[in-house]
């Protein structure tokens, strides 16, 4: 079959969403202490391959986000950058990449995920903790490492097509005090492939769905 050649024109006002809203005004608000964390993230993946077709992957990520609070309120803009890495494959039959094992790899790539969200924090306590909601959009920019096989070049094309790069994403996080200004934080959080309403695959929802378990800390004033 064919090359499928990347349609730019249907990703770029997805393309330019990235570069408005990540910088989200943060000089009008106010900067609080930057959080690391650590996540395992689970990936679902329909691979033809394999006897079961789904075949999930993990990866290991680091976070960093910046809270930024809107006057003083329960509200604050949260931005973030995840990294990580994943090995993918092209699958011919359909047309698109995926990820997968070490072991049937094509393409080794880095893979930041920017995101931009709204958190709020409903229950606030000195000693029970902070417990927050955060709904957002998340944008996954995955860049080539490193080529196993000479006909990976349809691999990052394909990751980019249909929007296939934009995850909206929830997440529930908590934060403990440990000592003074030490804070202990730990975070559930969804990445939801909305692409698939779009993209005329047929695919489930579950394939590109994206859970992770974070944690982390953070040194507050």
């Amino acid at each position: 079959m064919g090359k499928k050649a990347f349609n730019f024109d249907r990703s770029l006002p997805l393309i330019l969403l990235v570069l408005l809203l990540f910088p989200a005004g943060a000089a009008a608000l106010e900067i609080e202490s930057p959080e690391f964390m650590y996540e395992l993230r689970w990936i679902g993946a329909e691979d033809p391959e394999l006897p079961s077709a789904f075949a999930p992957v993990l990866s290991n990520t680091l976070s960093l986000r910046l809270p930024l609070r809107l006057g003083g309120s329960r509200f604050a803009l949260v931005q973030g950058l995840n990294l990580g890495g994943l090995y993918y494959r092209y699958d011919q039959d359909g047309q698109r990449a995926l990820p997968t094992d070490i072991e049937r790899r094509e393409l080794e790539a880095i893979v930041p995920l920017l995101e931009t969200g709204l958190r709020w924090d409903p229950i606030k306590r000195e000693r029970a903790g902070t417990y927050s909601v955060e709904i957002g959009a998340g944008f996954q920019l995955p860049l080539p490492f490193k080529n196993i096989e000479d006909d990976s070049g349809e691999i990052i094309p394909a990751l980019y097509e249909e929007g296939a790069f934009f995850y909206p994403y929830s997440a529930l996080q908590g934060a403990w005090r440990l000592h003074e200004k030490v804070f202990l934080l730990i975070r559930l959080s969804s990445h939801y492939p909305v692409f698939r309403l779009w993209d005329g695959r047929g695919l489930p929802f579950s394939d590109g769905l994206m859970l992770s378990l974070g944690v982390g800390g953070s040194i507050r004033k």
